[in-house]
């Protein structure tokens, strides 16, 4: 009799464990993305112009200065109080 509570047990530890296992599975899974595509399906430069005349020229990140120096934040110390 016990014999069979334990192989019950099992098999049905190993159905709980294959359930959860397809379950995470399915929900885990990632929603397809796709970006914007030309009717070629490829971006052209004429894309990558208009992008630019939308942008008003931007290039580095908004023109971000890659030194910041004391000229652009206005102070020698960036850790002096205001």
């Amino acid at each position: 009799m016990s014999q069979n509570k334990v192989i019950s047990f099992i098999i049905g530890l190993g159905l709980t464990i294959a359930v959860f296992t397809v379950i995470a599975l399915f929900l885990g899974r990632a929603d397809k993305i796709s970006g914007p595509e030309t009717a070629q399906g490829v971006i052209t430069e004429s894309d990558l112009k208009g992008v630019k005349t939308k942008t008003n020229g931007l290039e580095n990140f908004g023109n971000l200065p890659i030194v910041v120096t004391s000229d652009e934040i206005g102070r020698d110390n960036p850790f002096d109080p205001y």
